[in-house]
């Protein structure tokens, strides 16, 4: 491997630590024969944007039905289910990339809040009489 491409993936390596995401023309704006390369091994974050606008798509959905099931919470007690599953999902999978490296400690505060709203979903799921009286 050229040393020069290690010298790159170490800085790489050294901007992720620090919770950034240099791109590849960054990196290699003093070598630019060595973007090809880098690239290759250490493709752009967003290679996909249909990933990342469903996300956004999704989780906007999300947020009208948190706003349906807080209109008539006895009636939409099932769909608290449903949310429960969504923030322990999203919980997971910060902790999992936290964990192993591929995500930034600022993202852990993102985390904490879906999972003090998932324990509140708890709460209403016990709290919410199963009909309404």
């Amino acid at each position: 491997m050229d040393p020069r491409l290690e010298d790159l993936l170490d800085q790489y390596q050294d901007q992720l630590d620090e919770g950034r995401t240099p791109s590849g023309a960054e990196l290699c704006r003093d070598c630019p024969d060595l973007r090809a390369e880098f690239e290759r091994q250490y493709p752009p974050a967003v290679t996909h944007p249909e990933f990342y606008y469903g996300f956004a798509g999704v989780t906007t959905a999300w947020q009208l039905g948190f706003l349906v099931l807080a209109s008539d919470p006895v009636r939409y007690r099932p769909l608290m289910w449903a949310a429960i599953a969504e923030k322990v999902a999203w919980v997971a999978t910060v902790l999992t990339l936290f964990l192993f490296g591929h995500l930034a400690s600022g993202m852990l505060v993102f985390g904490g809040i879906d999972l003090f709203l998932g324990v509140l979903f708890v709460i209403a799921l016990v709290k919410t009489p199963r009909y309404a009286a």
